[in-house]
């Protein structure tokens, strides 16, 4: 009988999306609500026939606007959530609906609400599925933080807020890319415990995604189904009591007090850089903010960005990726060309006409007023070069794919100019707990690769792709700049610079410089990587190489090398001339050789590449050309 109720329930659901007959939603409710009667307590699946029954009462609600439905929908959302021996993906979404719709209608409850869901969400990203699974899952929760993030601010708990988005960031910087789980650090630990828990909680999630008996026919199949959906739900029960008590144990040893938890907003700071700020940017559908976060103050700053929302940064998006395009470049995230003269990437048309005072310029002029001048002023920063602050930007949503650190009014007709650059030396962070392990000491993959060892890596030609004779002008100038400091260096070019005999090099060397075409697949972020002369050097490879693994917007090759355990990486948002490389590399290692006080200090990175952007920008004017050839330089990490 409980098949049936079930199987007729999501018949007449299916039939009323169609219909639209109020009859086949009464219907389908009274299926479920008898389903649910007979129900075994314990039964792996009663997740997700409590959020059936509540998603088909949000329906009736919508259509009678009688309150009691809203509630009981809501009920249910609670109890599909709360059934812990169900799956961890099914009471994620349970626990999602009731988050949504209570904090659509204004509910105070609905803090505790997403805080469930935040909860689950490592269990509901699967402790060990694999990366194909394990991607499609948090491509479908990965705007749960934003969306409660914005719910925390706005009711004033900005702490809260950092330690969502961290849960969720993390997570995908975590696990996404990282081929690393909390089970691995368990692992090292205490194998026998891992194994136990990981076993249990497979078990779990595979019992309560499995499909059920659909075949209601005699009496005996019934009685048959009867018998086992009582086995199930007594052994759900006791793999449920099992699994609690497992992670109380696990929980109970030093330093996994907070296994499968968000890190707390405490833990988040106490390793930050001890001057300069982070600023986490927020961006949802429902609202925009930020919260400005520096080591030595244990409340946030808290910047409402009333002016800015979701649509903009997705237009100013649009408008910088047309403009990008127009000139035969291409954003991070696009695919890879097979000709032109511009690094890894193929002009899609000849260059567009210059716009004088153009189009680039009023996409900073946008980011600076609606954004960032708001952080500024809030903060209460002052032009101060060349004595600046270090400011770590941590970006969500669309606006993850904007040069932020370029924000500014440089085409002003009334008035003085002014940019980000002017108050702040900026970098990106994917998470703060990237910047916090990147600003530890001694936080370099084990083995201790020897300070100050460089390889430098370079392909001029490469079968299939455009020539770059800039590469090798670059690598030798870095060379010799290194000798005359005498700075210990390998270079790896042409025909010798393949994929194994690279792989065994970066072990000894915690400096590397790639002068050659580079590959971003959005679809398997470990996918990406640098095209050497036999095949591509992936990220997936590399990440294998540190202490770390391999986020939400954080995935992508420049934040995987820091999960590849690299403080630092220097990188360019979309395609860069040739020609101008050999240059901005010149800049930038002759002040990070002249200022660092022994050897090279990997702290002056971002100060070098700052030095390294403004001689360019002496040089040229402000057109849309102008922009596009300084702004792509970022630096991530420390």
């Amino acid at each position: 009988m409980f098949w049936a109720h079930v199987q007729l329930a999501d018949l007449l659901t299916d039939r009323f999306g169609l219909s639209k007959d109020e009859r086949d939603l009464d219907g389908a409710l009274s299926s479920y609500k008898k389903a649910l009667e007979f129900a075994p307590q314990g039964f792996g699946h009663l997740s997700a026939l409590h959020a059936s029954y509540a998603d088909a009462m949000i329906e009736r609600h919508q259509l009678s606007e009688h309150q009691p439905h809203f509630d009981t929908a809501l009920e249910h959302y609670q109890l599909a959530a709360q059934t812990t021996g169900s799956s961890p993906l099914s009471r994620f979404n349970a626990g999602r609906g009731r988050a949504h719709f209570a904090s659509l209608a204004g509910r105070p409850n609905a803090m505790d609400a997403y805080q469930i869901c935040v909860d689950l969400l490592p269990m509901a990203a699967g402790l060990d599925q694999t990366l194909d699974r394990r991607h499609d899952t948090l491509v479908r929760i990965s705007d749960l933080s934003r969306e409660a993030s914005a719910f925390a601010l706005r009711h004033g708990e900005p702490k809260t807020a950092v330690e969502w988005l961290e849960a969720s960031r993390c997570l995908v910087w975590g696990q996404l890319n990282n081929l690393r789980t909390p089970l691995d650090n368990l692992h090292e630990y205490d194998e026998e415990l891992a194994d136990r828990f990981s076993t249990v909680s497979t078990t779990l999630e595979k019992s309560g995604t499995r499909k059920g008996p659909y075949d209601v026919g005699n009496g005996h199949t019934d009685m048959k189904t009867a018998i086992s959906l009582q086995q199930e739900a007594v052994l759900h029960v006791e793999l449920a009591a099992e699994y609690d008590t497992l992670l109380k144990t696990i929980r109970a040893v030093p330093g996994f007090e907070r296994f499968l938890k968000a890190p707390s907003f405490g833990s988040l700071i106490k390793n930050l850089p001890k001057s300069g700020y982070v600023v986490v940017v927020n961006v949802d559908k429902t609202r925009c903010d930020a919260i400005c976060i520096s080591s030595d103050n244990t409340d946030p700053f808290h910047v409402p960005l009333p002016d800015f929302s979701y649509h903009k940064a997705v237009e100013l998006r649009n408008s910088l990726r047309e403009i990008v395009d127009s000139f035969g470049m291409r954003m991070r995230g696009e695919s890879l060309g097979l000709d032109g003269e511009n690094r890894a990437l193929r002009p899609l048309k000849k260059f567009a006409k210059d716009r004088k005072g153009g189009s680039v310029s009023s996409i900073f002029k946008h980011l600076w007023l609606l954004v960032v001048k708001p952080i500024i002023d809030e903060l209460g920063l002052k032009p101060t070069v060349p004595q600046r602050n270090r400011m770590w930007w941590c970006l969500t949503g669309p606006l993850a794919f904007l040069a932020i650190h370029a924000a500014g009014i440089y085409t002003s007709t009334i008035g003085e100019n002014v940019a980000l650059s002017d108050f702040v030396i900026s970098s990106y962070i994917p998470t703060l707990t990237s910047l916090a392990k990147a600003s530890t000491p001694g936080s370099l993959a084990p083995g201790a690769r020897p300070l100050g060892q460089f390889l430098l890596v370079s392909q001029s030609e490469t079968k299939g792709l455009c020539p770059l004779p800039g590469a090798a002008k670059e690598v030798d100038s870095v060379a010799r700049a290194l000798d005359g400091h005498s700075i210990p260096n390998i270079t790896l070019s042409a025909s010798a610079a393949t994929v194994d005999t690279t792989l065994s090099q970066i072990k000894n060397h915690n400096w590397l410089h790639f002068a050659c075409h580079a590959y971003q697949d959005v679809s398997n972020p470990l996918n990406s990587g640098f095209v050497l002369s036999d095949a591509k050097l992936t990220l997936s490879e590399i990440s294998k190489l540190g202490d770390e693994r391999l986020s939400e917007e954080a995935v992508h090759l420049a934040a995987g090398m820091l999960a590849a355990g690299f403080k630092g990486v220097v990188a360019t948002m979309w395609s860069i001339r040739d020609q101008d490389a050999p240059e901005m590399a010149k800049d930038f290692y002759g002040y990070l050789l002249v200022q660092s006080k022994k050897g090279i200090d990997s702290s002056l990175a971002a100060h070098a590449l700052d030095h390294a952007v403004r001689r360019m920008k002496e040089n040229i004017g402000t057109s849309d050309r102008d922009f596009l050839a300084w702004v792509p330089y970022v630096h991530f990490g420390a």
